[in-house]
């Protein structure tokens, strides 16, 4: 049986009245949880961007600071979720670490909470968050006149630009093909028709 949603809720699953009103509760302490969080960071980033069309928003900088750090963070919710069973916690830390995809993330995390990184924190040489590009007319805090948005990495020693979106998908790759290999099941990405990650 593949992964399901009312699966995972399913574990914690309890009824409560609050005001006269029924609702559900879930305890958010499983790393699908992170995982599908995850997830809805990059699809809410990538709206943002206005790369497949619609409404273009600066928010897409402030959701690539999350998004990173999301990304990041999934490492420390495989180690705590008591039913996660399957990777050592030693296992996590070494391949996230170890990961070229995951360091850069780690970086732009890490960068965007602390401002600065030190030379032991952080896990590449110069990586960091660049430059926000924006197209369109008017005030760039003006919703309506933006009409696409790029945020890019900071990477000198690469002769391409690349923007945090991708470098956030490659190191969501990154963890699938991992966590898939050490016998985890991943939960599916629901992504929308027409919102390839990795079309331009």
């Amino acid at each position: 049986m593949g992964f399901t949603a009312r699966r995972l809720w399913r574990i914690h699953d309890e009824s409560i009245t609050v005001m006269s009103e029924p609702r559900r509760v879930a305890r958010y302490d499983r790393w699908e949880h992170q995982w599908m969080r995850m997830i809805r960071w990059h699809r809410r980033t990538l709206d943002a961007t206005g790369r497949h069309g619609g409404q273009a928003s600066l928010d897409a900088e402030d959701f690539s600071d999350a998004l990173c750090q999301s990304v990041w963070h999934l490492k420390d919710w495989l180690k705590n979720d008591p039913r996660q069973t399957e990777i050592a916690s030693s296992e996590v830390e070494t391949f996230a670490n170890d990961d070229p995809a995951l360091k850069v993330a780690a970086d732009l995390a890490n960068g965007t909470k602390h401002v600065v990184l030190s030379a032991t924190g952080s896990r590449t040489d110069d990586v960091r968050m660049g430059h926000v590009h924006w197209s369109g007319e008017g005030d760039p805090d003006d919703p309506e006149g933006v009409h696409r948005v790029w945020v890019y990495v900071d990477e000198p020693e690469r002769g391409d630009r690349r923007e945090v979106v991708d470098v956030a998908w490659e190191a969501i790759e990154s963890w699938r093909k991992w966590l898939t290999e050490q016998g985890l099941e991943v939960p599916p990405d629901r992504v929308r028709p027409g919102s390839n990650p990795a079309s331009r």
